[in-house]
């Protein structure tokens, strides 16, 4: 988005997706920016296959969302999914669920990669 519309337009488009998936996520959950175009959801006390529902739920919020009617294409995300596993600490499932991240990204963006193992 930045780059084909600029930074005002782009800022926009995180300013919105933060409005949408924080309407859409649970009061127990937290929602933050983690990076340039990366966010982090924390859900407490939730096993893997009910986040993958929530992240499922939000992919699909999204991708249907009107930004902005000029977008010639619409806006989509890519979703890691882990849960905390026994010895892990924040490093260790930030690093989980940042290569599910990429994996989904590689794999054809707008997709829930879960960490099944």
């Amino acid at each position: 988005v930045n780059d084909t519309y600029g930074h005002k337009k782009g800022d926009k488009v995180l300013i919105e997706l933060g409005e949408l998936v924080s309407q859409n996520i649970r009061k127990s959950d937290v929602f933050g920016r983690w990076g340039g175009e990366e966010f982090l959801i924390i859900c407490p006390e939730t096993k893997v296959g009910e986040a993958k529902q929530i992240a499922e739920k939000l992919r699909g919020l999204i991708e249907r969302y009107n930004f902005d009617e000029q977008f010639v294409c619409p806006i989509t995300c890519s979703f890691g999914v882990t849960e905390y596993k026994y010895g892990d600490n924040s490093d260790t499932i930030v690093k989980r669920v940042d290569k599910l991240l990429y994996k989904a990204k590689e794999e054809g963006r707008n997709r829930v990669e879960v960490d099944v193992k």
